[in-house]
């Protein structure tokens, strides 16, 4: 597939967009799709823009690079900030480029907010002026140079309660953003009332009022003939957190420390650089650092440092496992994607795998517009199935799978335990009688509160009072028709160990000599409604599931069962790498010697600011 020279009024031109969370290989998959179609690569991840920074931020390597051409790698200097707005009108640029050569642009990346201004457009917030932008920095300095970060929220919330709370601590950087924002608003309102065009200084708070609010329009600068397939590729958490450990060991491995000291030496990176915070770079320059400054006054045991390294390594990897956790929040809210499920997950030869997902992402590149837009409304209509579903803890006994994504959802949900049906021997079963001597004093106070409602019922209806009862109770399912399921209740040992009170052994002894009923409890209706729909539903959604093709498969877009953090945060699969920790440590010893000598001012800044995050 080759992409026509673009010309307006030519329908249908092909932009492929290819996202992933960091280390599901989509780099790979990229070059794999590249072979199929004449295509050229633009970057969108938000490092690799940057010169010297290669080892750190995975850039493509010089093969790759002489394979297929490469756009937006080291354009700027890691002292420059490349923000969303640079990098679109780049992209874009680079886009058209393509196009104009008649080849297929194919994005690849995982930068949240980069790729979502390609594929919806800039949004209305204004560019601030250059005095907007000195006022904003004025008002928030004193705060920023004290650390004060409430206190410079406190200044941003003058002019938009909302943004505030939606801010990470103590990033600066986007503090100031919001409030330029903020201002130039308030300054283009006072322009268009006649106010001098100068005076951007806000008199009240009560400003907010009459704020012109952005009205969420977006503007994209390609043209509308162009048709954008948004692909993210995913892969079950647990496999991904495994891959990015085992891509930070690669990473050592191939010099990344080498690399950071290096920078640190030649000046290249200093602790106010935007960039010098990014994962990767900051945990190794605050090993470092933190390091060689202890050697000042201590000299470690090789136990001491073999374990201050694992901790560096531990931090490198849950640093970019939570990163990974956030893109993968970030794009299953985007209904613009369609979800393709890695092929690492079922093969070992990872490159295999990847050139199997290739080709369904070119599959899904092909296909005709409305055909992509129902798989991907298809995914999104199952994921929100599933997500109520899951929401609500456990499937209430008047749900009923209304819906074929709620039918898709909840036989999902049971195929992976989940959600379990009773069977008819589970509804109908009644336990043996339970001596009540054996009961706890709790369970008999419940059990005689049972009683007492039951009695009052049944007196009711011989009164010819035939009204309703429930009684409120986690235990107590279905009405009590009369006195003798009380008794039922007091054999069951699940229902009365919940139970509490006292002085009902009369009440108990009562009853004990009526025989408990058999009652055969009818099957809820969204249990009978799986079970009759099960012999079509089972075998060919299942089959679907394990297709080649994976737009129907929920857990693309909502996993079965996240990661337990507590259990895996600190699980690394050092075994297969611990003989190679000696080489890296010494690498360390060198390198951080070497700091101490030329850069100790420099080291002590860094962990200075690294402390203000």
């Amino acid at each position: 597939m080759s992409a026509p020279k673009y010309r307006p009024g030519v329908t249908n031109v092909p932009v492929i967009v290819i996202a992933g969370a960091t280390s599901v290989g989509k780099s790979s998959v990229a070059m794999d799709f590249c072979k199929r179609v004449d295509s050229e690569i633009i970057i969108s991840d938000a490092v690799q823009v940057y010169s010297h920074m290669d080892i750190g931020s995975n850039k493509p390597t010089k093969a790759d690079r002489e394979k297929v051409p490469h756009h937006l790698l080291d354009v700027c200097h890691p002292s420059t900030v490349m923000t969303t707005g640079d990098y679109y009108r780049k992209a874009t640029a680079s886009i058209l480029d393509v196009l104009d050569r008649g080849k297929v642009p194919v994005v690849v990346g995982g930068s949240t907010m980069w790729v979502q201004w390609l594929v919806q457009g800039i949004p209305d917030a204004p560019v601030a002026s250059q005095e907007i932008s000195e006022q904003a920095e004025a008002m928030l300095k004193d705060f920023r140079e004290a650390e004060q970060w409430e206190e410079g929220l406190s200044v941003l919330r003058k002019y938009d309660a909302d943004k505030p709370d939606k801010l990470s601590k103590n990033d600066w950087y986007r503090l100031q953003r919001s409030l330029e924002i903020a201002l130039q608003l308030s300054a283009n309102a006072a322009t268009a009332k006649g106010s001098s065009a100068g005076d951007t200084t806000v008199e009240s708070e009560d400003h907010m009022a009459e704020k012109p609010l952005l009205r969420g329009v977006r503007t994209s600068l390609l043209p509308d003939d162009v048709d954008m397939r948004t692909i993210f590729i995913t892969e079950d958490r647990e496999t991904l957190y495994h891959t990015i450990d085992s891509r930070c060991v690669d990473m050592l491995e191939l010099g990344h420390i080498r690399e950071v000291a290096e920078l640190l030496l030649n000046d290249t990176l200093q602790p106010e650089y935007v960039v010098a915070k990014s994962i990767g770079y900051r945990q190794t320059i605050a090993y470092l650092a933190q390091s060689a400054l202890e050697s000042e006054y201590k000299t470690n045991t090789p136990e001491e440092d073999t374990a201050a390294f694992i901790q560096y390594l531990a931090d490198f990897s849950t640093a970019t496992r939570n990163y990974a956790k956030r893109q993968l929040n970030w794009y299953r809210k985007d209904k613009n994607f369609l979800f393709v499920r890695s092929r690492r997950h079922f093969m070992t030869n990872k490159a295999l795998a990847d050139e199997k997902t290739a080709e369904e992402v070119q599959h899904w590149a092909t296909v005709p517009r409305e055909e992509f837009d129902h798989a991907v409304a298809q995914q999104v209509a199952i994921s929100d199935a599933l997500f109520e579903l899951r929401q609500r803890h456990k499937v209430p006994p008047s749900f009923v799978p209304d819906t074929h994504e709620r039918r898709v959802a909840l036989a999902w949900m049971v195929n992976h335990n989940e959600v379990k049906i009773p069977t008819e021997e589970e509804l109908n079963y009644v336990p043996p009688p339970v001596d009540p001597n054996e009961l706890s004093k709790s369970a008999r106070k419940r059990i005689a509160k049972l009683q007492r409602l039951a009695f009052k019922k049944a007196a009711r209806r011989a009164k010819g009072e035939a009204e309703e009862m429930s009684v409120d109770g986690s235990d107590a399912e279905g009405e009590l028709e009369d006195a003798s399921i009380a008794n039922l209740l007091a054999t069951n040992a699940e229902a009365v160990k919940a139970g509490a009170g006292a002085g009902v052994e009369a009440a108990v002894e009562a009853s004990a000599d009526s025989p408990a009923p058999v009652v055969k409890r009818e099957m809820p209706a969204w249990a009978v409604s799986i079970q009759d729909q099960s012999k079509g539903i089972t075998p060919d959604l299942l089959k679907l599931w394990k297709s080649d093709l994976s737009a129907v498969v929920p857990d693309v877009r909502c996993t079965a069962v996240d990661v337990t953090h507590k259990s895996y945060r600190n699980k690394m699969i050092t075994t297969r790498f611990h003989e190679s920790y000696q080489p890296l440590i010494a690498q360390v010893v060198y390198w951080r010697a070497r700091l101490l000598q030329d850069k100790r001012d420099v080291l002590v800044r860094f962990l200075e600011e690294f402390k203000k995050d």
